[in-house]
């Protein structure tokens, strides 16, 4: 029968030799070598306890290594855990967590997706979680948790490096190892660094996650066993049940061979029987004699067997390696007839893939009123407990903020919509809340946008356009003004001459007539005379284009108002005095109000509105929610 094989351990340096000192004490023969060690990162394990100063239960804290709890031992020990959710990874984490006196719930599988699976993980919307990890590594956890809404606080309080320089606890030779076990994907990633691949691919490997198992097969090794999880125990199981296996298998295949040599007659001479005739003496040297004989025959039967032995496993180990190559091209030439195939089914279920999202989100969705159903009350007693007492300063910023937005749509209001979105900043800065400035950017943001819009007081040009038509009625109308007349007339003096007796009765005739007959001439053009129905009209229709202006002014319809206003100049010019001072000074201000601008482009929402209300959700109406199931 071959030698037990021995086992290579490759585990951190704080947790290999305790591991090995596990698994020879069950009797195993094993060798620890640690790749990889850890060192702390000083910076946030810092930051972690000024966290823990201002942490308010209740809070999920999760930590996912017996590392990330030996470092953050001092700091876990000085608070009560009662009141909070505790999860581990695996069961050494849990053990660990145990030994300082907190209770903590471990997930089978002992993996992430095992822990993402728990019940107190698949509601955490608006809840605290703090998540102890080390640098690098999956990001699954935290990715999923962001993603089901958590208040996610992440801490990495260790980094993992290379151990270079790192040494076994026994003295040990690559022949004589027969299977590695790893508990990580940096350990196999160190091994294959360090080591020889040809040589790794050979040996038979036991892992702690199919992930590990899928990610030594994609580097040649073929022989893998799966660990219940990374435990000392779970490891030594796995690890005793590779040992039966190959104990059988070496049982089975040595059988057939040694039998023919059992069946040999080596026990004739015993039963030979001696000549009567011979006397004692020489029947005792001969069988002495003869009993030499067979035992060299057998030492010599031994020897040619042993080497036949010998020579049969040299035959066998090359045929294994025969064996195992075209069994490792086989395996590359079905794996690349598989992807292929996988590439058609995944363009098949692309195909497909947006009913078969609705339907599992169907699913999803009932087995989340399930869930919702059976663990009704747990979730009313974690709604009750974490209320917070200043929730309803939260209420009443949301008041002022729905106020702000009904008075910047219905009524226009915009410098009372900014004073109304400033005092709910200030009632948010009370609360003193950091998981807030959010909202209180997107407030600031509204308050700017909000304020560069067109200050233009509506009421203030609605009440001036009210006071000119108030004063259309004393503005003096252009009535008929005649101009002056033109003196055409030449003064004719009589002479005292005797022979211009004709020119002079002619003279004293005309005079006599001018002063009962008057003639005068006027160049200029004369209006028309409007009478009273008239004058009236004029003045009622600038008032109704005054009107307009106004309506069109509160209603910032920009178009119709500079419209009416035009029309109301031109009202002014043609039937007004132009030269009376009142009509002038009504003129003037028509024009100054021409040229204002109305226009103002209102955003559609408030950017802190949505935000704003569905934290109020969270943190007050849900109560109400719990209640009514």
């Amino acid at each position: 029968m071959s030698k037990l094989p021995e086992f290579l351990l490759l585990r951190p340096e704080a947790k290999c030799q305790r591991s090995v000192e596990a698994m020879k004490s069950a009797g195993l023969n094993v060798v620890g070598l640690p790749l990889i060690t850890t060192e702390p990162a000083d910076e946030q394990l810092q930051a972690l306890s000024s966290c823990m100063n201002t942490l308010e239960s209740p809070v999920i804290l999760i930590l996912t290594s017996t590392e990330a709890v030996r470092y953050a031992e001092s700091l876990l020990a000085d608070r009560d855990w009662n009141q909070d959710v505790v999860l581990a990874v695996g069961q050494s984490t849990a053990k660990a967590l145990q030994d300082l006196g907190i209770d903590a719930t471990h997930p089978e599988p002992q993996t992430s997706e095992g822990l993402l699976a728990l019940p107190e993980l698949s509601q955490l919307e608006g809840k605290p979680v703090l998540l102890l990890k080390g640098e690098g590594g999956r990001q699954l956890l935290a990715e999923t948790l962001e993603q089901r809404g958590a208040e996610l606080t992440s801490f990495d309080l260790y980094r993992r490096k290379p151990n270079p320089e790192a040494e076994p606890s026994d003295k040990w030779q690559k022949d004589q190892i027969r299977c590695i076990i790893a508990t990580s994907g940096e350990l196999i990633d160190a091994a294959f660094e360090r080591f020889d691949a040809s040589w790794l691919a050979r040996l038979h490997w036991i892992v702690v996650s199919e992930r590990l198992a899928n990610q030594l097969q994609q580097r040649g090794v073929n022989s893998v066993t799966v660990s219940d999880n990374a435990t000392d125990d779970a490891l030594t199981g796995a690890a005793t049940a590779y040992l039966e296996s190959e104990f059988m298998a070496e049982e089975h295949t040595s059988t057939p061979e040694t039998q023919p040599e059992q069946t040999q007659p080596v026990a004739e001479p015993f039963h030979r029987e001696e000549p009567t005739t011979k006397s004692s003496s020489l029947g005792g040297w001969l069988l002495g004699i003869l009993n030499i004989v067979l035992l060299g025959a057998l030492g010599a039967a031994a020897f040619f067997g042993w080497q036949f032995w010998q020579q049969w496993q040299d035959e066998k180990a090359q045929l294994l390696s025969q064996v195992e190559k075209q069994v490792t091209r086989q395996q590359q030439q079905q794996g690349r007839l598989v992807n292929q195939q996988v590439e058609q089914l995944k363009q098949r279920l692309d195909n497909q893939g947006q009913d078969w999202q609705q339907q599992a989100g169907e699913v999803e969705e009932q087995l989340e009123q399930l869930k919702s159903s059976v663990q009704t009350h747990d979730r009313y007693l974690e709604e009750v407990v974490g209320r917070r007492p200043n929730d309803w300063i939260l209420a009443e910023a949301d008041y002022l903020v729905n106020i702000a937005g009904r008075k910047l749509w219905l009524e226009h209001d915009v410098k009372t919509a900014v004073t109304m979105l400033a005092a709910a900043d200030q009632r948010l800065a009370q609360l003193d809340d950091a998981s807030l400035i959010p909202i209180r950017e997107k407030l600031a943001e509204d308050i700017q946008q909000l304020q560069q819009l067109n200050n233009q007081s509506l009421t203030e040009v609605a009440l001036k356009l009210g006071a000119l038509v108030k004063s259309v009625q004393d503005l003096p109308l252009d009535q008929v003004v005649l101009p002056d007349p033109v003196d055409t007339s030449v003064q004719a003096e009589v002479t005292s001459s005797i022979s211009d007796w004709r020119d002079n009765l002619a003279k004293s005739w005309h005079a006599f007539v001018d002063d009962f007959i008057t003639v005068r001439r006027r160049t200029e053009q004369v209006k028309p005379l409007l009478d009273n129905q008239q004058q009236w009209l004029v003045r009622e229709q600038l008032r109704l284009v005054l009107l307009k202006a106004q309506q069109a002014a509160l209603q910032e319809q920009q178009a119709l108002y500079h419209q009416a206003l035009a029309d109301g100049r031109q009202l002014v010019e043609e039937n007004f005095a132009m030269q009376a001072p009142a009509v002038d000074g009504f003129l003037t201000q028509l024009i100054e109000l021409q040229q204002v601008s109305l226009e103002r482009r209102y955003p559609e929402s408030l950017k802190a509105d949505k935000p704003l209300t569905e934290l109020l959700e969270q943190r007050v109406k849900r109560v109400f929610k719990g209640l009514e199931s």
